[in-house]
């Protein structure tokens, strides 16, 4: 019962970190102004919008402020996670009119579930598209999901390869975006999930 139990949670642990990881490719870019939000790429006017203006630049994603969302999301389902961490590093690059999220990255997440376990999941690759603002949200087109997720978990110092079929969001995913400075944050439409990003 507790082995049944204990695959139960890890599977519900990598379906929540393979979400995480995907419809996220956002980033801010060079603007001191305050918060600004609004359609990016230009406007009706064939203009540059502050928010636009505010994308373009490469960005650092806070990856330890990801698997801690994932971690309190699981506890409030009523897994008892004891621990939760990243490794690596997921970068995204903004161009005028194109967008490239780059990833290689393992998150970790500790359930004691009657047995402790650890699951972790690397996403490594990139996936690109073309980006335009619509009022606060970025919408893509001819999007390219290059991710690819690979999952472990270990229970009594015995590691093992976890298959199964994990859920995906649909590549380009329209993004909910806040630009400050040098502080992004995008949410997809839809998702359970807050990315924080810092520009590099």
């Amino acid at each position: 019962m507790k082995v049944r139990s204990a695959l139960s949670a890890a599977f519900s642990a990598a379906a929540l970190l393979v979400l995480a990881g995907c419809g996220t490719p956002a980033a801010p870019g060079g603007s001191d102004d305050p918060a600004v939000s609004g359609p990016a790429g230009g406007d009706s006017g064939g203009g540059v919008s502050a928010l636009a203006s505010c994308l373009e630049g490469r960005w650092d994603l806070d990856e330890a402020d990801s698997v801690r969302q994932i971690a309190e999301l699981m506890s409030s389902n009523g897994a008892n996670v004891v621990d939760s961490g990243a490794s690596g590093g997921v970068e995204l690059l903004v161009e005028s009119g194109r967008m490239t999220y780059i990833s290689d990255v393992t998150y970790s997440v500790t359930i004691d579930s009657g047995l402790v376990m650890r699951i972790d999941q690397t996403q490594t690759g990139r996936s690109s598209g073309a980006w335009t603002v619509d009022g606060d949200t970025i919408v893509f087109s001819d999007w390219t999901d290059g991710l690819e997720f690979s999952n472990k978990v270990t229970v009594g110092g015995e590691t093992s390869a976890l298959e199964m079929d994990l859920p995906t969001e649909e590549p380009g995913v329209p993004l909910e975006v806040t630009c400050s400075g040098d502080t992004l944050q995008t949410h997809p439409q839809g998702g359970q999930f807050t990315s924080t990003w810092t520009r590099i």
